[in-house]
Parts: C-alpha cells; sequence; structure tokens
C-alpha cells in the first residue's frame, strides 16, 4: 500500500509534542527535589535560634545594707626630728667620750661634759714624744692664748700662760710675736694678715685645712669665720698621706710641736723631745708619718725647737721648761659652767 508523504509528516507533527511534554514534565520533578533538598537538608542545618522561654523567678526583695562606720584617716607617723645641734657641737659625734656633767681624770685621761683627753708618752731608742688625743663638745672649747693676754705681750712660760687659762692641756704655737709676717687669727678675731708660705685654719665647723701662700686671702678669712689661725708651717700631710719629702730649712731631727685633725671635733697635740741624750728629735717626715698613723686628715707643724712645749695635768711635761713663748692652743673648761657647777 502506498502511502502518501503528506500523511507521513502530519504523523511525526503528532509525536514532536509529547516528547516535549515528557521532557518538561521531567524537569519540573527535578527542579521540585532540588527545591525540596534545599530546605529539608542544607538549609534546616542551620536554622535561626529561637529564644526559650522559661517562667521568670520572681526578684529578691531589696535588703538594706547596715551602714558601715567611718574609719578615722590614721595620719603618717612624722619622722623623728633631730635634735637642733649649733654649728661645730659634736656632742652627738662623739656622744661617749663625755659626761653627763661630772668631771672624771687620772693620770693619763680626762672628761668633761664638754672635753676629753687622752695623754700618751712613748719612748724608744733615743726618742720621746707625747701626744695628747682631744675630743671637744664645741669647737670654740679649742682656744688660744696671748702670753700675757693681749696680742704682742710680753712672752712667758708655757706653765704659767696654761695655769693662769685654767688650762686642762696645751701645746705651744706658732710664736707670731717672732715674725712680722703670718696669719694670725685668735678665738675668732683677725689681728694680722700679712702673707705667709702657707697657714693653718680651724673653722667654725671644725673641720681644720692647711693652705699654701695663693690659696687664702683676708676676705677668705673673716667670710669663713676662721675661729683659729697659724703661721708657721709646712703642713704635714696630703689629702690624710704622709709626705715623704720636704723642701725645708729645718727637716732635720729637731724638737717638735704640731696639731692634727682626724675629723672635726677631733684633734691631736704632738710634742716631741729633741737635742738630748735621751731624745734626738723628729725629722719632718718622721713627724709626718706619726700623724698619719694617728689616723689624722691634715697636720701642721708649729714653732719646735727649744720653744716646744706640751702641759698636762697641771705641769709642764717635756724636759726644757725654761723657754719664754708668746702663745699657747689649750683646752679648758668654760669657767661659767665651773663657777655654777
Amino acid at each position: 500500500m502506498v502511502t502518501s508523504s503528506s500523511g507521513q509528516n502530519k504523523k511525526k507533527k503528532k509525536l514532536l509534542p509529547l516528547a516535549l511534554v515528557l521532557f518538561l514534565d521531567l524537569l519540573a520533578v527535578g527542579v521540585e527535589l532540588n527545591v525540596f533538598a534545599l530546605f529539608h537538608h542544607v538549609l534546616k542545618l542551620h536554622p535561626e535560634a529561637e529564644p526559650i522561654v522559661t517562667a521568670a523567678a520572681p526578684l529578691p526583695a531589696k535588703q538594706e545594707l547596715p551602714e558601715v562606720p567611718e574609719v578615722p584617716e590614721v595620719p603618717e607617723a612624722a619622722e623623728p626630728e633631730e635634735p637642733s645641734v649649733p654649728e661645730g657641737d659634736f656632742s652627738l659625734r662623739f656622744p661617749e667620750q663625755f659626761t653627763q656633767g661630772e668631771i672624771i681624770s687620772d693620770e693619763n685621761s680626762y672628761r668633761s661634759k664638754n672635753l676629753s683627753l687622752y695623754f700618751t708618752r712613748v719612748q724608744q731608742d733615743r726618742l720621746i714624744y707625747y701626744t695628747t688625743e682631744i675630743y671637744v663638745r664645741d669647737v670654740h672649747d679649742l682656744r688660744t692664748s696671748f702670753s700675757g693676754g693681749e696680742y704682742y705681750s710680753p712672752a712667758k712660760p708655757c706653765a704659767e700662760i696654761a695655769w693662769r687659762a685654767n688650762a686642762v692641756a696645751a701645746l705651744s704655737g706658732d710664736f707670731y710675736y717672732a715674725r712680722k709676717e703670718g696669719v694670725v687669727v685668735r678665738n675668732g678675731v683677725l689681728y694680722r694678715d700679712t702673707r705667709n708660705e702657707d697657714i693653718c685654719v680651724i673653722w667654725p665647723d671644725g673641720s681644720m685645712e692647711c693652705y699654701a701662700d695663693g690659696e687664702y686671702d683676708t676676705a677668705m678669712l673673716l667670710d669663713g669665720g676662721a675661729w683659729q689661725a697659724w703661721g708657721f708651717g709646712p703642713s704635714l700631710l696630703e689629702n690624710g698621706q704622709a709626705v715623704t719629702k720636704f723642701e725645708h730649712l729645718l727637716d732635720y731631727a729637731n724638737p717638735r710641736a704640731a696639731i692634727g685633725c682626724v675629723e672635726p671635733g677631733h684633734y691631736f697635740f704632738v710634742m716631741v723631745e729633741g737635742r738630748t741624750y735621751a731624745s734626738a728629735g723628729m725629722t719632718l717626715e718622721q713627724l709626718s708619718e706619726l700623724f698619719a698613723s694617728l689616723g689624722c686628715r691634715t697636720a701642721y707643724n708649729l714653732d719646735g725647737g727649744r720653744s716646744a712645749n706640751l702641759y698636762w695635768n697641771g705641769k709642764l711635761v717635756n724636759a726644757d721648761p725654761n723657754r719664754f713663748i708668746s702663745d699657747i692652743i689649750y683646752l679648758a673648761e668654760d669657767p661659767e659652767e665651773v663657777a655654777q657647777g
């Protein structure tokens, strides 16, 4: 049977829409499955947290706290004030050296409210010397006296000058009377200010310093309130160390008188006998070594030879008491305190 071509074309036109319908149906089912999977599997993994509501517990009733008493502020403890000590007063520096007012003395020591002195005699092979260790409560207890009580008084024996001053201990000074040059300050008064090679000064704070020519002037002494100043020399120590060589005309074994300072308020008198069979004397180097061994920081040579004298316990201790001198350095009790005591 012969079929015409127009009939076959109509059959093809009917089949094409059916295939398209089936394809569209399958596509729709796939979309639905994907949407379902999206909402039920993917989005469900991170659901929004929903608030959990529970019954709220009632707040406790407000309770009144007891009143806390105020704690008074405790003031900070004030640091104890140090007692006021006048300049040059060493009662706190050396309290064990002084008594409460009584005088305690023996052959080699003397202690009171203001003074503490220790006398020593040393004898070695052809050498005799004396030391007086001195502590003063006040720098003004280290005094000086002219031979007749006034500047340029005629010279007198050391023992007589010391006795008139009521001295406990005394050392011959720089014999200012025999020289026209050299500074003279005695008990705070400047009597002469002509230049000298070097001088020794005790200041109001108790310190003792030596100055070479050119290191001092009158204004310095007056402005600083120098208490004592001598002009003989030379200075015996350098920063507390012994000097090994002196360029000095009198640098040979000789009788010596000298003063040294350990620290303010603590001093030494030294007197060396010489020109005798028992004692030849000391060179300046030997004297320097002696002061260094005593612990002095500064020391100064005073007039020596026959003028070197030391007074202790009411008498002159050296062998030659006949030399007249012009001044002494001494320690004595305050006359007013003695009268009141």
